[in-house]
């Protein structure tokens, strides 16, 4: 016969070893405008915290338009949240829904941390001169789009039309100026904390169309997508959002 208290001490190993083992819920994975990398995962910390069955949430981070190709074509995203309405809208009526606004942003006139000064919209083909300004491809990047439609009703456009430093989103082209390939750019107001980097001026945001993040839920039988996707309308997330520089509803 064991020993009572060998017998004791191997049901206290056998239950501290599956208190210990994590407990492991649904992997949901999110394909965001770039511009939300690091928020996206500071709210998934967040409300992962809050939580005693760990969920696997991935960020697949990219430019809005380029991400809605990749999930049209089969990418196994449970949720997508684009910087624009058209891309959003693209992916939803692929499935029979309609995006749902859930939060802003707005646009301003970055330049490298050592900078002294300010700069406003009319005053960038004078400082750019001969060389380029930093802002997302205005092709296909929202914040690109955004920054010409400011461009273009400053009356600045056609001066600094040919001396741009398209990126394939709005992230590398605060990593061009952050890094010295161009000495300023048009980006959005969230991407002042990227390191190296300093606030020239906010652009008039009567300049440009209001800048509102989509979201649409692709996997509907995904209850951690559909639990996530809600808990970014929460008060609490509302309120980090706020903290980042995002704008909210009121």
């Amino acid at each position: 016969m064991f020993d009572s208290r060998i017998l004791k001490y191997i049901f206290l190993i056998f239950g501290f070893c599956i208190l210990s083992i994590p407990a492991h819920g649904e992997k949901v994975n999110i394909f965001a405008a770039a511009s939300l990398v690091d928020i996206l995962q500071t709210l998934a910390d967040d409300y992962q915290s809050q939580k005693l069955q760990k969920d696997e949430i991935v960020i697949i981070a990219g430019s809005s338009s380029i991400l809605a190709r990749q999930i049209i074509a089969g990418a196994p995203a449970d949720i997508f949240i684009s910087a624009d309405f058209y891309n959003a809208d693209k992916i939803a009526k692929e499935i029979e829904l309609k995006p749902k606004e859930v939060f802003g942003n707005s646009l301003i006139i970055i330049a490298p941390i050592d900078y002294k000064g300010n700069l406003s919209l009319q005053d960038l083909p004078k400082a750019i001169g001969i060389s380029r300004l930093a802002i997302g491809d205005p092709s296909h990047v929202p914040a690109g789009i955004y920054a010409k439609e400011a461009m273009v009703r400053g009356g600045v456009w056609k001066d600094l039309k040919d001396n741009l430093a398209p990126a394939g989103n709005v992230r590398a082209a605060s990593a061009f100026v952050a890094k010295g390939a161009s000495p300023f750019g048009i980006v959005y107001a969230t991407e002042a904390k990227y390191n190296g980097l300093r606030i020239a001026s906010y652009i008039d945001e009567d300049l440009y169309s209001p800048i509102i993040y989509w979201g649409v839920i692709i996997a509907e039988k995904n209850k951690t997508a559909n639990d996530f996707f809600r808990y970014i309308s929460s008060k609490k997330a509302q309120k980090i959002l706020q903290a980042h520089g995002f704008r909210v509803k009121k």
